[in-house]
């Protein structure tokens, strides 16, 4: 699938139409891939993140999009409070790709967002709330 979006390049319309094939996995994996990030505003993120099915697509948004994108921090902190596990799935997977490539400006927000969960007891997300909470000790 990567090759195959490498020979494709950029291309947000075509990006669309693959995220709008919800019945095919490889369309959703994709998509992401293909959206030129520039172009790709956060009302468009939130609308992709409200309308991701697992956490296989949740983490291909996040590693190949989400993260280059301008607003990325802000995203991941509006998101950890949603009621939906598999949003903030989405919000810590992000997080966690952020903090990997130094591009947290407040740790200490992220920490206490990945303690809450944990004490929340989220079974989604608890490996990357383990991973984000390493990185911390």
């Amino acid at each position: 699938i990567v090759q195959i979006a490498q020979l494709v390049g950029t291309n947000a319309e075509l990006a669309e139409q693959l995220w709008a094939n919800d019945t095919n996995r490889e369309s959703r994996l994709i998509a992401p891939m293909i959206y030129p990030v520039e172009s790709f505003s956060k009302e468009r993120a939130q609308a992709w993140i409200a309308s991701v099915e697992n956490t296989e697509v949740a983490d291909i948004l996040c590693h190949r999009l989400l993260r280059y994108t301008d607003y990325a921090e802000d995203l991941y902190q509006e998101l950890s409070h949603e009621s939906s596990e598999l949003v903030r799935y989405v919000a810590l997977r992000l997080a966690l790709n952020l903090l990997l490539s130094g591009r947290i400006r407040n740790k200490e927000i992220l920490s206490e967002i990945a303690e809450t969960e944990k004490r929340n007891g989220a079974i989604l997300s608890s490996e990357i709330v383990a991973s984000i909470l390493e990185e911390f000790e």
